[in-house]
């Protein structure tokens, strides 16, 4: 085994690609959607339980609302089984 560029083996991978490897993992979150869109959502559809939505347009915002916060959990959830 020899030693190339101050890179040391460490169970097959280098130094250098383990570190590039934790690098990306922490760039790579899938916190970042999942989180906000569960927020906006919860936000959202407390104004409408509330009563700050007229009550005309409860059946179309909690839709939409619904929708929008479960296609983001849905990007989150997969992104995060992506990244194992």
């Amino acid at each position: 085994m020899s030693v190339m560029d101050n890179e040391m083996e460490v169970g097959g991978r280098t130094a250098s690609s383990e570190a590039d490897t934790k690098a990306a993992e922490a760039a790579a979150n899938p916190a970042l959607i999942g989180v906000p869109t569960f927020i906006v959502g919860s936000v959202a559809l407390g104004l409408v339980l509330l009563g700050f939505v007229p009550a005309t347009a409860v059946g179309a915002s909690i839709a939409i609302i619904m929708t929008a916060t479960g296609l983001g959990q849905v990007i989150a959830a997969v992104w995060a089984a992506a990244l194992g």
